[in-house]
């Protein structure tokens, strides 16, 4: 369900040109940490015999790709098998997964458990709205239905967003509404590109702004403004808002001032190439609570 019809509209420019090692680079983010092996070992499960067997056998391929030198090191990449797998996670969510993807590691949220800890479980606690920009299957999207009185999910990868919605049933997460849609300046369409290398498949850093040197998968999906999708949806107010569109940033903030203006918590993204937005962020009145890699948390000061 569409709340806004989408208008043609011509593509917007891209953010910068990647080779294929620095999408690797972008999905691998930090190495985890012991409590981090210790929720994914110990504490995610398969639901299914198989699906268990293939989650024992994962570390193992793991760490034999990595003494062979191997530079991939989201754990879900080396799930043997193609077939999408159920798990629960160490908090005890329910996920559909699929292998030779990131989908395990923003499943169980183990690449950002700092940002999950510090940022967003102290915060959706409190919250009542919360849009999720660049949901991908739901990592944050299912846990913040269990507090939030409404959960926007917005996903543009086609993939993504059908497990997201799977997700979402598997969870009876009632109070969330999911879109297929990129978020950019304004209304239309754009050209949304899927970075693969072999068997594995980047969907985490799609993107309707990164070029790839290597091979990728494109898709075209409809663009809207956040104010337009927030307008539509007739919300007054966002108690939480995170932002993760690989790029996009830069452009889809010029949509978003007056969504922002409502915004109480700002979780964001910010590419290299992007990061002039921290100057103009902070001049719309949020203040900057903390940051790590390329994740910024702000507070709106005159909502706070």
């Amino acid at each position: 369900m569409v709340c806004c019809s989408i208008e043609n509209s011509r593509h917007l420019q891209k953010c910068g040109t990647n080779t294929i090692g620095t999408v690797v680079a972008i999905d691998m983010i930090t190495l985890p940490r012991i409590s981090s092996f210790y929720r994914y070992f110990i504490k995610t499960r398969g639901l299914r015999v198989k699906d268990a067997i293939r989650l024992q056998l994962t570390p193992i391929i793991y760490i034999t790709h990595k003494i062979r030198g191997g530079t991939i090191d989201f754990q879900g990449y080396h799930i043997p098998g193609q077939r999408l797998l159920i798990i629960k996670t160490w908090d005890e969510f329910v996920f559909l997964i699929r292998p030779k993807t990131s989908d395990l590691d923003y499943a169980t949220l183990i690449p950002e458990y700092y940002e999950y800890n510090n940022w967003f479980v102290p915060h959706i606690k409190e919250s009542e709205f919360f849009v999720d920009v660049g949901a991908n299957i739901g990592g944050y999207t299912i846990r913040g239905c269990r507090h939030a009185k409404l959960v926007i999910a917005i996903e543009p990868v086609l993939t993504n967003f059908l497990i997201l919605q799977k997700n979402v049933e598997l969870n009876n997460c009632d109070n969330v509404y999911a879109l297929r849609m990129a978020v950019g300046k304004d209304k239309g369409y754009a050209v949304l590109r899927i970075p693969r290398i072999s068997n594995y498949l980047f969907a985490g850093s799609a993107s309707i702004i990164k070029r790839f040197d290597a091979e990728y998968h494109q898709e075209l999906v409809k663009v809207d403004s956040l104010d337009n999708i927030v307008s539509c949806l007739s919300l007054n107010r966002i108690d939480f808002l995170k932002i993760d569109i690989e790029g996009a940033e830069g452009v889809a903030f010029r949509g978003m001032l007056e969504t922002l203006k409502r915004t109480r918590y700002l979780m964001i993204e910010i590419s290299e190439c992007n990061e002039w937005l921290i100057r103009q962020i902070m001049k719309l009145g949020f203040k900057m609570l903390d940051k790590r890699g390329k994740n910024y948390f702000f507070v709106n000061k005159s909502i706070a």
